[in-house]
């Protein structure tokens, strides 16, 4: 609990204060709880789940949203000092980063195959 309370407070200190706005963050509100976090990451795991259906569909930015849902959950490990959720996270961020580059690549070289052979019917024709 010690390190969100230091997480928050460094936060905070780098919030600018606009006298014309009211603050979204109270500077004496309590850090988020590990329970909120919770149903946080369960969001992100929805646009994961969302992500790897689209993989299955052959759309390669399925692995980008697969890779956005990682991010939050190597945040989680660092600000509650979960080891196993950074090592967890690390892993599954570079799975989901060769994934997606190596698929994007795949994705260019059929689309530029794909336009030359349309080039090649339309001059046949």
């Amino acid at each position: 609990m010690e390190s969100i309370i230091v997480f928050s407070v460094a936060i905070l200190a780098i919030l600018p204060d606009f006298p014309q706005f009211p603050p979204c963050i109270d500077r004496e509100t309590e850090p988020m709880t590990e329970q909120t976090w919770s149903w946080l990451l369960v969001g992100f795991e929805l646009l994961a789940i969302g992500g790897m259906w689209l993989v299955g569909a052959r759309k390669w930015w399925g692995w980008g949203m697969v890779l956005a849902s990682s991010l939050p959950w190597m945040v989680y490990g660092l600000i509650f000092s979960k080891h196993g959720f950074i090592v967890m996270s690390s892993l599954y961020i570079l799975t989901h980063s060769r994934n997606l580059v190596k698929w994007r690549r795949a994705h260019r070289a059929e689309s530029s195959e794909n336009d030359r052979d349309d080039f090649t019917l339309s001059a046949a024709a």
